[in-house]
């Protein structure tokens, strides 16, 4: 009777073990292709007519939702539960790449390195909250609806963003080293491969003037696009029509065919996908937070919840997974 009883409570708590630990598994229950896909799930509380509960997105969206629906909320930085899990500072994100045929053409190598000179000050200056960069998106045009269009946020969402530096900016000079960024790179299961490093990365520029207009630049729509802002117009101050700003699969396109002088695009992808590129700069490092979309009633992330994130084999959806789905 006894060993009847043993056995009895050894099955009953090896039962509540077994929920217990699945209880913590967390399965993100949708993806999107990209940031922009996560605005009408934050929007609507709702994918496929179907209430969520969080939402992984990214800043200048947040915000953009944030002033339609009132009950969202952020519930964490996952950047600084990614650090702070494997003792790390952050994850890259955007990056600036160059051509290789820049990089290989040592008879421009001033040129090139004054035009970075000019991109780390603009870097600098969003870090410190200027806001002349607002005023060149009013000179574009004041609608800000057409900003939005153009940009894919505007300059009233980009004022609120330079507070606190929401969009996770990182300097030239905090770029990481090449150690940092493997270990990184190993968490996330990419691979680092060095001859995709130009050898301009971390290096210091010096300005000189010179027309940067003629480089052919794609940019994604969002927060990497403001780094681009002090660009947007040539000498004779008319519109840039050489740098475009686009969705993140005609970079992807641009970085396969090698069509372009410059793109920004998702950093360690980019490395591992492209031949005709080498990342030169780092330029926004953790923007990444769950968005609570106030449909949770116990207000704690478990495997009863509907999550959507955005990115599945990018950057964004290899640190949600990394976060939410591994012990």
């Amino acid at each position: 009777m006894k060993s009847y009883k043993l056995i009895s409570i050894l099955l009953f708590s090896s039962t509540l073990l077994s929920c217990t630990n699945s209880s913590n598994i967390v399965k993100i229950s949708a993806w999107g292709n990209d940031v922009s896909s996560t605005l009408t799930v934050l929007e609507s509380g709702l994918f496929n007519g179907e209430k969520y509960d969080y939402v992984a997105s990214s800043y200048p969206v947040i915000s953009s939702a944030m002033q339609k629906n009132s009950k969202l909320s952020i519930f964490e930085d996952i950047a600084k539960k990614f650090s702070s899990k494997y003792e790390v500072n952050g994850f890259p994100q955007a990056g600036l790449f160059i051509n290789k045929k820049l990089e290989d053409n040592t008879e421009i190598k001033d040129e090139i390195s004054s035009f970075l000179s000019l991109f780390d000050s603009s870097v600098e200056k969003l870090l410190n909250e200027d806001k002349s960069f607002g005023d060149i998106m009013n000179k574009y045009s004041t609608d800000l609806g057409k900003q939005t269009d153009y940009f894919g946020f505007n300059s009233k969402l980009l004022n609120n963003m330079l507070q606190g530096n929401k969009m996770a900016f990182i300097s030239n000079k905090n770029n990481p080293s090449l150690e940092e960024l493997n270990k990184v790179v190993e968490i996330l299961e990419f691979t680092l491969k060095k001859e995709s490093i130009s050898s301009y990365y971390l290096s210091d520029s010096t300005y000189k003037e010179s027309d940067y207009s003629k480089y052919k630049i794609s940019v994604p729509f969002g927060a990497p696009a403001a780094s681009l802002l002090p660009f947007i117009f040539d000498s004779n101050d008319t519109l840039n029509n050489n740098i475009l700003f686009t969705t993140p699969l005609n970079i992807r396109t641009s970085l396969l065919s090698g069509n372009q002088d410059f793109v920004i695009f998702d950093s360690l992808t980019g490395m591992n996908i492209s031949d005709n590129y080498k990342l030169v700069r780092l330029l926004t490092y953790g923007n990444l937070h769950l968005i609570s979309l106030g449909n949770d009633s116990n207000n704690s992330v478990d495997s009863e919840d509907k999550i959507y994130a955005y990115g599945q084999e990018l950057i964004p959806g290899k640190v949600v997974k990394s976060v939410y789905e591994k012990e």
